[in-house]
């Protein structure tokens, strides 16, 4: 399933997607994802080679090993099994996930990443 940035606010029913969160979308079907690309609520995200990220070369040469080279194979990854194929401590997996999220979010207006 592919990562996605939204670009308008989601309802979910039980919760409100904001904009600019990076999700995956595997509740809907691929026509719906289509149509939430085709309106402009949500977009694709390609983002980099692991290896790019500042501070990420010792964790991108461990994550390459278990074949994930890019921020995107990363995050569509299952955080337990690539936990598991790198040793890795428990819960470990998801906060880098969430440091590669932020770098792949825009800079909020008037700052600049450094």
């Amino acid at each position: 399933m592919a990562v996605y940035r939204v670009l308008r606010s989601l309802d979910r029913g039980s919760r409100i997607i904001e904009p600019g969160q990076i999700i995956q979308i595997d509740w809907l079907s691929p026509e719906n994802v289509g149509r939430l690309e085709t309106v402009g609520a949500v977009a694709q995200v390609h983002g980099p080679p692991l290896v790019e990220l500042p501070g990420w070369q010792l964790r991108s040469e461990r994550l390459a090993g278990a074949g994930i080279t890019t921020a995107v194979e990363f995050l569509e990854a299952d955080s337990a099994e690539v936990e598991g194929r790198i040793e890795a401590q428990p819960g470990m997996v998801d906060k880098w996930k969430q440091d590669v999220q932020k770098w792949l979010l825009p800079p909020p207006p008037g700052k600049r990443r450094g």
